[in-house]
């Protein structure tokens, strides 16, 4: 059976009297966000609409990993409405001190962990390195598999440290499992370059071809992470000197919308 297509958000009505004054349709997601602000008191009332199921989050500061642990700013009436196909979900969020900004994020559908799937690739690799060795008798590369197990057994402690074992943001030992987590992280980066090189190595004839597009390769990517790292850099101290702009009228203290349907929150 087809689901009923939405109205916009402006022709919306909540039940129980509820109002939001500013919205945003979320064509792609098919949802849509109303919410209402208060600068006086800091705080921000949204309700969250999507035809189907829908996980959320938010986040007031800058982050790129969804992980699970208390929040660090207050939310309270928190509620959940359901009628026919449609779920609503209501919140009151606290801004922290001098912050206008909240970074939302909705997920929808099964999540799948980039680290966990990388993990499983991985032990693939690993295995079939193994494999390939018991099938060449006589023919041995020391350096490559010692390289290759040492990689597999920095990659299981890697996973099973970060998932098992992480100390919450506050905790005073924090500072020293990031320091061993980006250690470990970026050697087994480095240590799987090299013996990627150490395996091309082996290839007769045709080698030079493959380390030189190997290489081309790595400089490729290292080149793009540096650029998209220095415009998340970027926009992240613009957006921490520049005032925010909310369209479709953020609601001022007294409930009346701009007239011209943006307010800039300084």
């Amino acid at each position: 059976m087809a689901l009923p297509l939405p109205v916009p958000c402006t022709n919306h009505k909540f039940p129980e009297g509820k109002s939001f004054v500013a919205c945003k349709d979320l064509t792609l997601l098919n949802s849509f966000l109303h919410w209402n602000y208060y600068p006086s008191s800091a705080t921000v009332e949204i309700a969250f609409r999507q035809i189907g199921e829908t996980n959320s989050n938010s986040n007031p500061s800058y982050g790129t990993e969804l992980q699970k642990g208390n929040l660090s700013f207050p939310v309270h009436d928190i509620s959940v409405a359901s009628d026919g196909n449609e779920i609503v979900i209501f919140a009151t969020i606290k801004l922290p001190n001098n912050s206008t900004v909240v970074n939302h994020l909705w997920q929808q559908g099964p999540v799948l962990p980039g680290n966990c799937l990388a993990y499983v690739i991985g032990v693939a690799g690993w295995g079939t390195g193994i494999w390939l060795g018991r099938k060449s008798s006589g023919v041995e590369y020391k350096g490559h598999e010692c390289i290759g197990c040492t990689l597999f057994a920095l990659a299981t402690i890697q996973v099973v440290v970060g998932r098992f074992f992480r100390p919450n943001k506050e905790h005073k030992k924090r500072i020293y499992w990031e320091l061993f987590h980006y250690a470990v992280g970026y050697g087994t980066v480095i240590l799987g370059i090299i013996n990627i090189y150490k395996g091309l190595d082996i290839l007769e004839p045709g080698k030079s071809v493959w380390r030189t597009a190997y290489t081309v390769i790595i400089i490729a990517l290292w080149c793009i992470a540096a650029v998209l790292e220095a415009i998340t850099w970027i926009l992240v101290w613009i957006r921490k000197k520049a005032p925010v702009e909310v369209e479709a009228g953020c609601v001022a203290e007294d409930g009346i919308s701009s007239p011209t349907g943006r307010v800039t929150i300084a």
